[in-house]
């Protein structure tokens, strides 16, 4: 069985054991971990830029003109076949509605299965646990490369424009940044980063994410 298929399996089973015909993955963190992939454009929204119709046999994306060609080349796994619509259209008229149809997030009269959806997500399979554990190496290596080129007359935000590089350099995307110099670096817990300066004293946290 393939990786994807792997991962979708407990939604099937799910379905199966809710009575469903059908299910529809909306959600961004969702989308992102049923493909292993980027299932965003912008990264300051919760909608993704196609949404995932789910039966026992098939699996298949609805998205616009614009970005079905660049999932299908460098996102969607080959078990995916892509439905595409006008950019100026919207996708929900391609979604199946009403009882007998699943979905992560409430609206269309189908069955709100978003605690359940996160709960499986929460399972990864061997083939992911793999790419969570290199992941997070190359995220401390990167944070530790970037560290290194920190000076005291350094601002926050210079310190933050270090690691973002560093990241990008490791092909991973910066999913939190926080940065403190030595005025706020006992003062908060989640310090996004100031233009002050640093002084002798920096701390720096990452969370980051490579491919869903």
């Amino acid at each position: 069985m393939s990786a994807f298929n792997q991962r979708i399996q407990p939604v099937r089973d799910l379905m199966k054991a809710k009575g469903l015909d059908a299910f529809v993955l909306r959600r961004n963190p969702n989308l992102a971990w049923a493909i292993a992939g980027r299932a965003h454009v912008p990264t300051t929204i919760d909608a993704a830029c196609f949404d995932l119709i789910i039966t026992q046999d098939s699996a298949t994306a609805i998205t616009n003109v614009v970005e079905a060609p660049r999932l299908i080349a460098e996102e969607l796994p080959s078990e995916i076949t892509v439905k595409t619509v006008k950019w100026s259209e919207g996708r929900d008229p391609q979604l199946p509605t009403g009882a007998k149809v699943g979905s992560d997030q409430p609206g269309a009269d189908r069955v709100d299965l978003g605690i359940e959806v996160e709960m499986i997500r929460g399972s990864l399979i061997e083939s992911d646990l793999a790419r969570f554990k290199e992941i997070c190496v190359d995220a401390a290596v990167a944070l530790g490369n970037a560290m290194k080129q920190v000076e005291s007359s350094d601002r926050e935000i210079d310190v933050a424009g270090l690691i973002t590089h560093s990241l990008w350099q490791a092909d991973l995307e910066v999913a939190f940044l926080g940065v403190a110099g030595q005025e706020r670096v006992h003062k908060f817990r989640h310090p996004l980063p100031t233009d002050s300066v640093v002084g002798n004293r920096v701390s720096a946290s990452i969370c980051a994410k490579r491919k869903g």
